[in-house]
């Protein structure tokens, strides 16, 4: 019979507080998988907001308190107040969290965000109300996960003279091999 070991490595990433109270990221459980991210911006810290609503691709630049009103299905920047430093040959990825994305309806723009090791300017966090009410994001309020990866490795792309012969049997592209 064969088996596997299961087990964590442990690893050191570097942060920079940007602020005096930046919070440093942790985990919410000794199981967790993600480590959680805080918001964390200055008194008056503008942050950059995108109405849902109009064609305005520029944005618009909102004065933070103690929170951040986000207009229903709007997107912002969240500052979180700190610049990793990231090992050479790893990234960091950024995903929503679950309980405010259900409940809530605020998660990530893009799913789930990358940051490479060459980055090295404040961790900012793209989110977007798909609610039609306004969230409010607290200051210090966990508003992201993210886990420090190492990288695959890098793909060398070549082109072909034709496209590649049917590997099975498979017969379609979406949604064929059934629902």
């Amino acid at each position: 019979m064969n088996s596997i070991t299961l087990g964590r490595e442990s690893a050191t990433l570097k942060c920079y507080p940007v602020h005096l109270l930046s919070v440093l990221p942790h985990y919410g459980s000794e199981q967790a998988s993600c480590f959680d991210i805080h918001a964390c911006w200055s008194d008056g810290q503008s942050i950059k907001t995108y109405n849902g609503f109009s064609e305005d691709t520029k944005g618009k630049l909102v004065t933070a308190t103690e929170h951040v009103t986000l207009r229903p299905h709007s997107r912002a920047l969240i500052p979180t107040g700190l610049i990793f430093d990231i090992p050479d040959g790893h990234s960091i990825r950024i995903h929503p969290r679950s309980g405010m994305a259900i409940k809530e309806g605020l998660s990530l723009i893009n799913c789930t965000g990358i940051i490479d090791c060459d980055y090295v300017l404040e961790c900012m966090i793209p989110v977007v109300n798909h609610s039609e009410r306004d969230i409010i994001i607290k200051w210090n309020e966990r508003i992201a996960q993210g886990e420090l990866l190492r990288d695959g490795p890098k793909v060398k792309f070549e082109t072909i003279d034709q496209p590649p012969a049917n590997k099975t049997d498979r017969n379609g592209g979406f949604g064929s091999t059934g629902v």
